[in-house]
């Protein structure tokens, strides 16, 4: 498998994941995990599982919710394991009922699972979020702009 031929599989999961969490749609969202997959998406952590069930409430009464990703960067890849980072960018209808946007970072470790690439363990790190929505930074990680930054120790064997 090329290097380009991940790349454009983890894409593929990666905006899925974003249509499932916008369209709350809990069966593409599970369809992006492995079976036993973690997230910590700070409000949430635990199983991938009980993260589907948790977002589709959490989120159920919000009008307007809309994920864009962008520079997706396979960070590894061997055999049937791969880290990942990918900058996302959400909007939705804030506390107030105005606009708001949360700025962040999803560093995931995949894992092949019956031919596909899925994500095996996957944080959610928040770098800005606007006052009114409802995501406040303080109740996810963090990043950071040096190699304390939790992308610098994701390997294939941290999930």
């Amino acid at each position: 498998m090329t290097d380009h031929q991940i790349l454009a599989d983890l894409h593929q999961v990666v905006t899925a994941f974003c249509r499932g969490v916008d369209r709350r749609d809990p069966e593409i969202l599970a369809s992006c995990f492995t079976p036993d997959a973690t997230d910590n998406h700070g409000v949430y952590r635990g199983s991938a599982a009980g993260f589907v069930t948790w977002v589709t409430e959490a989120t159920a009464a919000m009008g307007f919710m809309q994920h864009a990703v962008s520079n997706l960067h396979v960070l590894s890849a061997q055999d049937d394991r791969a880290t990942s980072e990918t900058y996302y960018h959400m909007r939705c209808v804030g506390t107030d009922g105005e606009i708001a946007a949360v700025f962040g970072r999803y560093l995931d470790t995949w894992a092949r699972h019956d031919g596909r690439w899925l994500i095996a363990d996957r944080l959610c790190l928040v770098e800005w979020s606007s006052p009114n929505s409802g995501f406040p930074a303080d109740l996810f990680e963090n990043g950071a702009t040096d190699r304390s930054d939790p992308s610098y120790s994701l390997t294939p064997s941290h999930a």
